[in-house]
């Protein structure tokens, strides 16, 4: 059985893990192949990022479970570059975060794809019941949580993958419909 300091040690080697920029549809749209081979590389890719939040969560679960203070430290870095964010844990234990806010995957597909949990998509009228927010709120309060929580962006990068092959899944099939 490992000891907590082997378990989190493990859990950071997990931790380790560049969400690179997926190609543009675009670029392959007409090619039945390599839509598929996308679809396998989004599957490789979402196996990864979700053992890097269940490595997130097992940290904090390992570590000290009810101390009330997050045992995940993080650096936070804007950057310019040809991924949506990467993660890479230090000696020190703390985890250096680098997201991109220029990211097209990081912009069409993470921020939208943020729970309601995280940012609600209504609000108190003030009279009882709800209403809509605003999209300008809406976005500016997921680009908050998403810029000020790495967990979340992981978390979140799961269900953008998903919807992301969707679209790729779609696609393929309606190719290989057309062309059958």
């Amino acid at each position: 059985m490992a000891t907590n300091y082997e378990q989190i040690q493990a859990d950071l080697a997990l931790c380790n893990i560049t969400m690179w920029e997926p190609d543009s549809l675009a670029t392959v749209q007409l090619s039945v192949c390599r839509l598929t081979c996308m679809e396998g590389e989004i599957d490789s890719v979402v196996t990864k990022v979700t053992a890097a939040a269940n490595a997130l969560t097992d940290i904090e679960d390992v570590a000290t479970t009810d101390s009330g203070i997050s045992d995940v430290k993080f650096l936070i870095n804007s950057v310019r570059g040809a991924f949506a964010w990467a993660m890479t844990p230090t000696i020190s234990g703390v985890i250096d975060f680098s997201y991109n806010p220029n990211s097209e995957f990081y912009n069409d597909y993470i921020i939208p794809n943020v729970s309601t949990l995280l940012v609600p998509i209504e609000e108190d009228d003030g009279q009882g019941g709800t209403q809509a927010r605003t999209d300008a709120a809406i976005l500016r309060d997921r680009q908050n949580k998403l810029q000020a929580s790495p967990a979340d962006v992981v978390e979140t990068t799961v269900t953008a993958l998903n919807a992301f092959k969707a679209i790729v899944s779609a696609k393929r099939a309606q190719l290989e419909a057309t062309y059958a």
